[in-house]
């Protein structure tokens, strides 16, 4: 599969990463279309867009490749990812309620299943 890097935007996802890859892949198949998508080396995490909207907001946000992550130098502020959600203990199963014995069960023609 070969790429071209079109550009870099900080990592979508927030791994503190400030030099994502904005690839285009250049091996598609005559007739289909090709949209960027991001790779980031720090989280190893791969976004594709899927449709022309999807791919103009990310190219708006690329960077041009060798400049700098801001106007002034200085690297973006990490954004810290949200502390995770611990939910509740499931309430306990209660058990299977056991099978109840007919009268002539097994009687006439041996044991039940």
């Amino acid at each position: 599969m070969a790429s071209k890097t079109l550009g870099r935007v900080v990592c979508p996802i927030g791994c503190g990463h400030t030099a994502a890859q904005v690839k285009l892949k250049t091996d598609k198949e005559a007739g289909k279309t090709a949209y960027p998508y991001v790779h980031c080396a720090g989280c190893g995490i791969q976004l594709h867009t899927r449709g022309d909207e999807q791919a103009a907001h990310l190219l708006g946000m690329t960077r041009p490749e060798g400049a700098p992550t801001t106007p002034a130098g200085d690297p973006l502020p990490v954004i810290p990812l949200p502390v995770p959600m611990t939910l509740p203990a499931p309430p306990p199963v209660p058990p299977a309620p056991k099978k109840q014995a007919k009268v002539f069960d097994g009687l006439l023609f041996g044991s039940a299943p």
